[in-house]
């Protein structure tokens, strides 16, 4: 305030204000899915914006990601205490960048096992590179490839995907499981009336023994006492989740009583011919020296049909002579009270 004579003045330079109201504007850069919003607009106080794509931003100049190709509007509203301003332009997404993903009808299954591969990447990709370990083909550039897996075991798959936004990759490790179906087999030793039965099958899960004689058993490696004297058929069945096998086998029993066994080791015997005739010739080694030694012929039943002593550690017998019938026979080399493994011969 001054004063002049009685005049005074009173200076207020901004005690009015007029404001504008805000025009609305802006440029948009795209970069692949990428849309980049240079906010050109004047007077604004607040700004809202609706990418065309049900999703938006109130920042000033908003960095923006597409999920898929097209055309967008974009609209932006620019808002100060004078009023409302709105603008809006068509926003062109030509591209996006891969994003990898593996789909796939089964994962667990028994060899040979058949999977469709399926691919469930986004971004519109245009080629494919598929890796497949332990299947067949072991790659593939197809879309959605079917592979046939042979080799049982637990497997990787490996996906590349482009555009011309870009690549993408994806791995699954242990993605495969192929299972085996299983083989069956076994071995058994008799001694007498009692036999120890070993399974020699692959990929079993379960056991299931038919004795023959009435009897069954689960384990892996059961040990069976036969009620008498006879043939037996016994049969293993194996089982998974693949399916199962049986086997059958003849088990002849051609003692009640336990028997004391000779080392394999310490003796050899040989029959020529086999089948035979009217005879064949035994040949025999003992490693060791004996005070008393034979070699017994036994029927399916178990009976001793003949014997004949030996003198010598090693040599020759001429046999079978006495046997009348046709039929299956067994020789054993008694040493000293201890039972060779019978050897089987076959007159026709």
């Amino acid at each position: 305030m001054t004063n002049s004579g009685n005049t005074y003045v009173v200076e207020r330079p901004d005690f009015i204000n007029i404001g504008t109201v805000p025009v609305a504007e802006f440029d948009a850069n795209i970069t692949g899915e990428v849309a980049s919003f240079v906010n050109n607009s004047t007077g604004g106080g607040t700004y809202t914006w609706d990418f065309g794509d049900g999703s938006g931003s109130s920042q000033q100049n908003p960095t923006h990601s597409y999920t898929a190709v097209g055309i967008y509007t974009v609209t932006m509203t620019v808002t100060n205490n004078c009023g409302t301003d709105t603008y809006s332009e068509d926003v062109l997404v030509l591209a996006i960048p891969p994003v990898a993903g593996i789909g796939v009808s089964e994962t667990e299954g028994c060899a040979p096992f058949t999977v469709e591969f399926m691919d469930q990447s986004t971004g519109s990709p245009d080629t494919w590179s598929w890796s497949f370990l332990g299947g067949t083909p072991p790659i593939s550039s197809e879309q959605n490839p079917t592979v046939v897996y042979n080799t049982p075991g637990t497997w990787s798959v490996q996906l590349t995907v482009t555009n011309p936004a870009g690549t993408s990759m994806v791995q699954e490790t242990q993605l495969i499981k192929v299972s085996a179906s299983p083989m069956v087999d076994f071995n058994f030793s008799v001694n007498g009336p009692e036999v120890s039965f070993t399974s020699a099958s692959t990929n079993a899960e379960s056991y299931t023994w038919d004795f023959g004689d009435g009897t069954t058993n689960t384990e892996a490696n059961p040990d069976h006492t036969f009620p008498g004297i006879g043939e037996y058929e016994v049969t293993l069945s194996v089982a998974n989740e693949c399916g199962f096998v049986t086997l059958t086998q003849t088990v002849i029993v051609t003692s009640t009583t336990a028997v004391d066994y000779l080392d394999e080791s310490a003796f050899q015997m040989s029959v020529a011919p086999n089948p035979f005739h009217n005879q064949f010739m035994l040949g025999y080694d003992l490693s060791d020296t004996f005070n008393e030694a034979h070699v017994a012929i036994y029927n399916v039943l178990g009976e001793q049909l003949a014997t004949q002593k030996l003198t010598t550690k090693s040599g020759t017998l001429l046999m079978g002579n006495d046997l009348s019938q046709n039929g299956v026979y067994f020789l054993r080399l008694v040493v000293d009270g201890q039972v060779g493994k019978a050897l089987r011969v076959v007159k026709m």
